[in-house]
């Protein structure tokens, strides 16, 4: 079985460390201090249930990411 060709990275990427992106110009670094939880609340009673259809998993009611900032003992909601 011949498999598809890999796309090839453009010549002004640049490799660069784990943790870390390039977007328009600026290059970020995560912190290791952040942890972040994305909270979906279902709504479908009982237990969650693999589907393989999109639509069979129930509707998402409620979406909350929470980030804690464990250095600075601070958290946000978004």
């Amino acid at each position: 079985m011949k498999h598809p060709p890999q796309p090839q990275r453009p010549a002004q990427r640049r490799k660069l460390p784990p943790r870390q992106l390039e977007w328009q110009g600026e290059t970020y670094t995560a912190r290791p201090d952040l942890e972040s939880y994305l909270l979906i609340g279902v709504g479908e009673m009982g237990e969650a249930v693999g589907t393989e259809s999109y639509i069979g998993g129930g509707q998402s009611d409620v979406q909350m990411l929470l980030v804690l900032d464990n250095a600075n003992q601070t958290w946000q909601a978004l």
